[in-house]
């Protein structure tokens, strides 16, 4: 992933600790408004990460493997948790500026629906990191190194 996404994402994580910190643990007296504040520069530097995240993909123009197999395809699990992150990202930014969380009845809808963007998101994440770890395993057997300084192997060999 991108350095300006990997970044943005840190500053919303550590922004967002910061409301859950102040808001359940701080002995500090900070405003309910204050709070607020936090949470959505928190919200807005997630927002630029999914945007970082999105835009930054390159222009890799290779033939693509058929959908079909995108379950086995790293780079396209991550373009696809890519997309999740953009759309569970649009529905946070919008429950926190149009409070969609306050609507009538069904307020439980749009938290609800965001957790599920964001499973997907983290699933597909996780599913390219393990078939990355599979192809990585697959060409490098363990015992097999690069470079070794070792001056003790078994092997001799003539420089004549």
């Amino acid at each position: 992933r991108a350095l300006s996404a990997a970044a943005a994402f840190g500053v919303g994580a550590l922004l967002e600790f910061a409301t859950s910190y102040l808001g359940e643990f701080s002995t500090t007296t900070i405003s309910d408004e204050g709070l607020h504040v936090i949470d959505a520069l928190s919200v807005n530097a997630y927002v630029a990460s999914a945007i970082f995240a999105l835009t930054e993909k390159g222009g890799d123009r290779r033939k693509l493997k058929p959908w079909t197999e995108v379950w086995y395809d790293a780079p396209r699990l991550e373009s696809l948790g890519d997309i999740f992150f953009g759309i569970a990202m649009t529905v946070d930014f919008s429950i926190c500026y149009l409070h969609l969380d306050a609507w009538g009845s069904f307020s439980f809808i749009w938290p609800l629906i965001s957790a599920l963007l964001w499973q997907f998101d983290a699933l597909c994440y996780l599913r390219a990191d393990l078939n990355s770890m599979a192809l990585y395993k697959a060409n490098r057997p363990l015992g097999d190194t690069v470079a070794s300084n070792d001056t003790s192997s078994t092997s001799s060999s003539s420089f004549s």
